[in-house]
């Protein structure tokens, strides 16, 4: 019955504190602390600034133009072969790419089937398809971005 009398004693105290000490200094803590320190502000800078450099060597546009435009030829000769393939022998299929007008054209007997436009210039050149879907190539100016096996056509 002490026992009880002491524990209801010490429950109406109003300095009843003490069971609370560790919460309230750690809202005094919590509650001083409102700014960020300059060791952390410099290091947030010092981490954005090198996420930046990252992301802008990895918006490089300069080179875009030349590979779609490869791909796009790579494409269209291997269409062109598919064609000259499938057709009957002498039917002439062929690319004429222009390099000064950007145009590249799919023939058949010199008539234009199909008309791709592109950016960069790869020079001129014609390259024609026999029914076996072997290449004759005539370069006129400029280079080549591919190869074209003379055996099996295989187009790299």
């Amino acid at each position: 019955m002490d026992l009880l009398l002491v524990v209801f004693f010490l429950t109406l105290q109003p300095n009843y504190h003490f069971a609370f000490s560790p919460i309230k200094s750690m809202l005094k803590t919590l509650k001083s602390n409102k700014a960020f320190t300059l060791v952390e502000v410099i290091a947030v800078l010092v981490v954005l600034g090198i996420l930046a450099v990252y992301a802008s060597s990895k918006f490089n546009t300069g080179n875009v133009d030349n590979v779609v435009d490869e791909s796009v030829i790579k494409d269209v000769v291997r269409q062109t072969q598919m064609r000259a393939m499938a057709d009957i022998p002498g039917a002439g299929w062929k690319i004429s790419i222009n390099g000064s007008t950007g145009t590249c054209l799919i023939q058949k007997n010199n008539i234009t089937k199909q008309t791709y436009t592109i950016k960069t210039n790869p020079g001129s050149f014609v390259i024609s398809f026999d029914n076996m879907g072997q290449p004759a190539v005539s370069i006129a100016s400029g280079s080549l971005p591919f190869t074209i096996d003379p055996v099996t056509g295989y187009v790299e």
